[in-house]
């Protein structure tokens, strides 16, 4: 098995806290970007997941998070995204030896 990090992003920061958190403080993973709509849901994510604030990329557009960050995992906590893209923002590459499925 391979030591490299596995990219993780996070998309809505409110209950992602919780999946920032756990990204960050995990071995296998590394966090590089997060994303929320409303700035102030992205003060309280740092707060709540201990994370120093420009450790780590913020975005407001998740699509543009998903095409710059190059990310093996993301995780969706946004209830308010009404499109087909909810399988593209759990996609990771089969190269990596996992796959992720729609909920």
């Amino acid at each position: 098995m391979s030591n490299e990090k596995l990219r993780a992003g996070v998309i809505g920061c409110g209950l992602g806290s919780y999946h920032g958190y756990a990204y960050a403080n995990a071995p296998e993973f590394e966090l590089v970007a997060v994303c929320d709509l409303k700035p102030d849901v992205l003060d309280t994510f740092f707060e709540r997941s201990k994370i120093t604030r420009g450790s780590v990329h913020e975005y407001n557009d998740y699509r543009a998070m998903l095409e710059k960050e190059n990310l093996d995992v993301s995780v969706s906590q946004h209830r308010t995204i009404i499109t087909p893209t909810r399988s593209v923002m759990r996609r990771t590459p089969a190269s990596r030896g996992f796959s992720a499925k729609n909920r």
